[in-house]
């Protein structure tokens, strides 16, 4: 049950980035290519954690690609805000 519901958070991830890349393609704002690059690389790193059967995820480098994709997401929406709305 648990390598499925990886699986399936795997593949949201990756679906999640594609909607996000198909907004930047539009409108060529930074926000949503952040978004998708952080969507990309949460992707990512649960196919480490099945690939590599990290079975406890306190693994310093799962924290780290969390963080750094998390962050990626803050410093978008602080951009955003700072940039203002353009429509």
């Amino acid at each position: 049950m648990r390598l499925f519901l990886s699986g399936m958070f795997t593949a949201l991830a990756f679906v999640v980035s594609l909607f996000f890349l198909r907004f930047y393609v539009r409108t060529h704002d930074r926000l949503f290519i952040c978004f998708a690059s952080a969507f990309m690389l949460l992707g990512v790193e649960r196919v480490m954690i099945s690939i590599l059967e990290i079975s406890n995820e306190n693994v310093g480098l799962v924290i780290l690609m969390r963080l750094v994709s998390l962050s990626m997401i803050l410093a978008a929406i602080v951009d955003k805000n700072r940039r203002g709305a353009r429509y």
